[in-house]
């Protein structure tokens, strides 16, 4: 039976108990290469986005080009923007088209890496105090692909999210 001091503590911990800091591992994670991301970016757009309208597209490429270049003033907060994106995008993707694609052994060994990299730069731009709309965006997809860890069906299909009812 947890008292209500202990109760009181664990209600302050800023982060969701599925994203807790002290377990991502940061050291073993890799970045995608430069080309890697632009296709991840362009499969976002054209997989998720259509489904999904989270974000505003040419302020995405312009907020991208100032991030590539050093000169974004919140590019923690669009670092997880990108990773968030990133994992989410290969979810709506095929093993086949991932191994092929990105050179990669497993799609889930991707995606775990990928996961990882959402979850601490997440952790890093502090979404749960921030009043960053890019924050949100980022938690946003993340949350999306923890409700929709969907099956691909080919290479080229969107997401496949519910109808609303």
């Amino acid at each position: 039976m947890i008292d209500d001091e202990e109760f009181y503590k664990s209600s302050l911990d800023p982060f969701p108990s599925f994203l807790n800091a002290e377990n991502i591992d940061g050291n073993n994670l890799s970045q995608p290469s430069r080309p890697q991301a632009d296709l991840l970016c362009s499969l976002y757009f054209k997989n998720i986005d259509p489904f999904l309208k989270l974000l505003h597209r040419p302020r995405f490429f312009y907020d991208l080009s100032q991030f590539r270049r050093g000169v974004l003033n919140h590019s923690v907060q669009f670092e997880a923007l990108l990773s968030t994106m990133f994992y989410l995008t290969l979810i709506s993707l095929s093993e086949e088209y991932v191994c092929t694609n990105f050179e990669s052994e497993s799609k889930a060994k991707m995606m775990d890496n990928f996961r990882k990299l959402a979850e601490k730069a997440l952790v890093r731009s502090g979404f749960m105090q921030s009043h960053s709309l890019v924050s949100f965006q980022a938690y946003l997809l993340y949350l999306v692909s923890l409700i929709y860890p969907v099956p691909h069906q080919s290479p080229s299909s969107p997401l496949s999210l519910p109808a609303p009812t």
